[in-house]
């Protein structure tokens, strides 16, 4: 499936987030595989006063180990 295509057919934020689950099910990885322009914006350019961990959008990175 092209994830790309669907979330450029949205005007406002949208991403497509992936969670994968250990067999025991007592881990998750968090992984934001693609989003569009607006959502992108919002990491790489975030609003003043904004703090994030990352200022660069890399794709199906993995973005949280629970």
């Amino acid at each position: 499936m092209d994830y790309q295509a669907v979330v450029d057919g949205f005007s406002a934020m949208a991403c497509i987030v992936s969670v994968e689950k250990n067999p025991d099910r007592n881990q998750r990885i968090y992984r934001i595989v693609t989003g569009n322009r607006a959502y992108i914006e919002t990491i790489e350019h975030p609003a003043p006063g904004t703090e994030m961990l990352t200022n660069t959008f890399t794709p199906n990175a993995s973005i949280r180990h629970i």
